[in-house]
């Protein structure tokens, strides 16, 4: 997955930010969609952001994916059918936010799984 927009707008959390991801479940915790990395809970992952320009798109492959709101991550489950979990961009995390709410980050908790 890569998170694309035609804008880079770096933005650094000033608090806690609550936010959603698409996983694969797992007994001790979660499996991302796609690269398959594995999470425990509450546990807070670090990655660096490596962006690049495609066309007149930037590009951001690595780091963490996750959803603004729950109805953005709703809209993108129906496609996959999989677990929702709820997490944390803990205060100080590097963040970027595209026009369809979608997030990549440097830093990501994942609290445990949401009942949506």
């Amino acid at each position: 997955m890569c998170w694309t927009n035609t804008e880079l707008d770096k933005k650094v959390a000033e608090h806690d930010i609550t936010v959603y991801k698409i996983v694969l479940p797992c007994s001790r915790g979660a499996k991302s969609l796609f690269y398959k990395f594995w999470y425990l809970f509450n546990i807070t992952y670090r990655e660096t952001l490596d962006i690049t320009l495609v066309g007149s798109e930037y590009c951001i492959a690595d780091g963490f994916h996750s959803y603004k709101t729950k109805s953005r991550v709703l809209f993108a489950n129906q496609f996959y059918f999989k677990k929702i979990v709820k997490c944390i961009l803990p205060k100080g995390t590097i963040y970027y936010i595209n026009n369809n709410n979608e997030i990549v980050s440097n830093q990501i908790r994942i609290i445990g799984y949401e009942n949506i």
